[in-house]
């Protein structure tokens, strides 16, 4: 594979900065934005997906920026869903999880991303994390729900949404609204906890690319973000903090604790 060597070519010359951070009203089409010109993959798309995806991808076996058009050959030879959820991870992560991380370091913030770790424990107490989460400056920003059958893709929604309640300042500072994501099936959907954006069928390369370009263009919104985050966050939200043979566990509102030779966990503390 050649690369161009012109070091002025940067992710700003196909994904300029948002002038501001859009309300809620303007995402459904903003997060579809294409870039100011296609990226080039290598991977071959059949003539019909290419002529869709014309303002967003073209063929060449030239490429401005390789993490950017790595980024969208991964989208065009995603397998589709399937199996279970843990073998649907690499398709989701592919079109979520990596552009978030990727195109965030391209332009110099750090979205940490993680999964929630399945819990094999007996507790009585229900744990609220989401499947997956991203901070920005230890706020979060991002999270995911995930289901393995299609049929349960409202199940999921609800889910996010009920783990969405706590909203408050000293953990999102003055943010109006972060994004998330359902996925069930071959369906993923992005939203932002109130409004949905759109749904995809990741069976379809057209449908794939355009996730990848609504992380993309998430990223892009979060550039914004930084300055309504709170500055002094007591914990992460979702974080994990160790203590000896414990984990202490913070989803927002209250600590669990888990012994880790009982394998339980019990509401330690509520946080008001």
């Amino acid at each position: 594979q050649e690369f161009l060597t012109n070091k002025n070519e940067d992710i700003e010359a196909f994904f300029p900065k948002f002038i501001k951070l859009p309300n809620v009203e303007e995402l459904n089409d903003l997060l579809q934005t294409p870039p100011t010109q296609p990226i080039e993959v290598r991977e071959q798309v059949l003539d019909s997906d290419l002529a869709k995806l014309k303002k967003y991808i073209i063929r060449s076996p030239r490429v401005s920026i390789p993490e950017l058009s790595r980024l969208f050959d991964g989208a065009i030879t995603s397998p589709s869903p399937s199996g279970s959820v843990a073998n649907r991870h690499i398709t989701w992560d592919l079109l979520v999880k990596i552009p978030l991380e990727v195109v965030s370091s391209l332009f110099h913030i750090k979205i940490i991303c993680d999964r929630d770790k399945q819990d094999l424990s007996t507790a009585t107490i229900r744990l609220k994390r989401p499947d997956l989460f991203g901070w920005l400056k230890s706020a979060l920003v991002f999270k995911g729900e995930e289901k393995e059958a299609l049929e349960d893709i409202a199940k999921a929604e609800h889910e996010l949404l009920n783990k969405a309640k706590l909203w408050n300042l000293l953990y999102f500072g003055n943010l109006q609204y972060i994004f998330a994501y359902v996925a069930a099936g071959n369906f993923i959907r992005s939203l932002n906890i109130k409004v949905v954006s759109q749904d995809f069928d990741l069976s379809l390369v057209v449908d794939r690319i355009l996730t990848v370009v609504t992380s993309i263009n998430i990223t892009r919104c979060l550039l914004h973000f930084i300055p309504q985050l709170p500055t002094n966050m007591p914990y992460p939200i979702y974080s994990v903090i160790k203590r000896g043979t414990c984990e202490v566990r913070f989803d927002g509102s209250v600590f669990m604790k888990m012994q880790d030779k009982i394998k339980s966990f019990h509401e330690i503390d509520h946080v008001s």
